[in-house]
């Protein structure tokens, strides 16, 4: 989500999130002379701010992938998730997981969702290879 942006903080929660997020951090030297800035964030300003930019990052991918086709939140999770593992792939239920499902949950959501979008994109839009689910 942050390829290409630099951050640097000591804050060791705000490092474990933007990491996972795919942010890349700054030597403390480095940072002093490529971030000084007058305006400072409070917590829940950068949150806003991460959040907008997490949210027109995925629709510009959603974008790239489906057009300007309208899909439900579980179908765009399940695109994002699955454009996440690219060719890896990932497996039923670890794709439950990832769209807030218990492990061993009983649903069949994402077999609905993936059914979905195969419907409106064609049966080759969502392969099954080897038990894991790939664009």
């Amino acid at each position: 989500m942050f390829d290409g942006i630099t951050f640097w903080t000591d804050d060791k929660t705000w490092r474990g999130i933007l990491t996972d997020l795919g942010a890349e951090f700054a030597q403390r030297d480095i940072a002093d002379v490529v971030f000084k800035s007058n305006k400072k964030f409070s917590p829940a300003e950068l949150n806003t701010e991460l959040l907008r930019l997490a949210d027109l990052h995925e629709s510009e991918i959603i974008k790239k992938i489906c057009g300007n086709v309208p899909l439900s939140g579980a179908q765009k999770k399940i695109i994002m998730t699955l454009h996440r593992f690219g060719k890896n792939g990932i497996d039923v239920s670890t794709l439950q997981q990832q769209l807030g499902y218990a492990q061993g949950a009983a649903t069949n959501a994402v077999g609905t969702a993936i059914y979905q979008l195969r419907k409106i994109f064609g049966k080759d839009f969502i392969k099954n290879e080897g038990g894991k689910y790939k664009l």
